[in-house]
């Protein structure tokens, strides 16, 4: 067009930017940004991620509140890069070394809070507040650490699969048959000093329980993507304070089972209700929370027991088992069966027969 000149103009300004190569701006950068799973279009961020408290809190829109998963947008005090905030947080022991509340302990200096998932890496010994409900989104438990609950309920809601059965991993490797010595886990001191002060005693015993929301509906106070874990007595399986006739028969119902949890009567968390659940409900029949209290009390402290007399009784190939947990009451009860697969009589004594 005769000597006209044209000229389009474009400038492009990035600013708190991570991108790769680099590229001049304020806030920018050029680091790996460490997706969870960039190949899957999983855009979330690791922990020690270089886009962490990067960002610039005057580049969040006017009333932009949450991320693109509904996490809060600005956690730590500055917006991460990137359209995920981090909900990860690791426990980097810095501060005094085990306690929960210790902010320094915790990577960006702040304590976990109900959207995180916290990572505990393997040779460390975390401690929860005692009498505290603890929230979280998810928790890892890398060997050789153990998170212990002492009295306090610790609350996972998920999102994505279920983990109930990483949570029962934890739970099973801290077990150490009901005394709680475990290296690595989930586990409870509290629970652990009740154990050793009333084994082999009339006293009763303590536990951890779990509760998941998807399978067992409302019991401990889970709901929906909720697995609610906390101690409980051994073998109360519907968690209401109380070992008697109801978790008997969540254990006949589910004898046998390789699939079911603590409110289905797996009380070791093998994976199996077999015999060994059937032995420590007939040791833990009739106790409380009332007359069976956590805190761990002197022999002279330790109530009168409601259970007086026990017995087990099985053939010679165990394909039966006859347990009867009887009261004062109930010491001359005559409990007597032929059927097959399971039988329940609840005349001041109990009795079942699993085949």
């Amino acid at each position: 067009m005769g000597n006209e000149i044209h000229s389009d103009l474009v400038i492009v300004v990035v600013r708190g930017t991570d991108i790769q190569g680099g590229y001049a701006g304020v806030g920018n950068i050029n680091a790996d940004p460490l997706f969870v799973n960039a190949a899957a279009g999983d855009l979330q961020l690791e922990p020690g991620s270089p886009c962490i408290n990067a960002g610039s809190n005057a580049a969040v829109p006017a009333g932009v509140t949450t991320d693109l998963a509904g996490n809060p947008r600005i956690l730590g005090g500055t917006v991460d890069i990137g359209a995920y905030e981090c909900v990860n947080i690791v426990f980097t022991a810095a501060g005094d070394g085990h306690s929960w509340t210790d902010a320094n302990n915790w990577s960006g200096g702040a304590v976990p809070v109900a959207y995180n998932i916290v990572t505990v890496p393997g040779g460390n010994s975390l401690q929860l507040p005692s009498n505290s409900s603890i929230a979280l989104e998810g928790i890892i438990i890398n060997g050789g650490s153990l998170v212990d609950l002492e009295n306090s309920t610790l609350t996972i809601s998920f999102t994505g699969s279920d983990p109930v059965s990483t949570l029962r991993g934890y739970l099973q490797s801290a077990y150490d048959v009901g005394a709680w010595g475990g290296t690595s886990g989930l586990t409870s001191s509290v629970v652990a000093a009740q154990f050793a002060a009333n084994k082999g005693t009339s006293g009763g015993l303590w536990s951890i329980g779990y509760a998941d929301g998807n399978i067992d509906g409302s019991i401990g106070g889970a709901g929906p993507n909720q697995i609610v874990i906390g101690p409980q007595l051994v073998a109360d399986a519907n968690e209401d304070g109380l070992v008697d006739f109801k978790d008997l028969l969540a254990l006949a119902q589910n004898a046998g089972s390789t699939t079911a949890d603590w409110v289905h009567a797996d009380f070791n968390f093998d994976g199996l209700v077999d015999f060994n659940d059937l032995l420590l409900l007939a040791q833990n029949v009739n106790h409380t929370n009332g007359n069976t209290p956590l805190i761990a009390p002197s022999a002279a402290e330790l109530p009168a027991p409601l259970v007086t007399s026990a017995a087990i009784l099985a053939n010679a190939g165990f394909s039966s088992v006859l347990i009867v947990a009887s009261s004062p009451a109930a010491d001359d009860a005559i409990l007597e069966s032929s059927r097959p697969n399971a039988l329940f009589t609840e005349t001041g004594a109990i009795s079942a027969i699993l085949t």
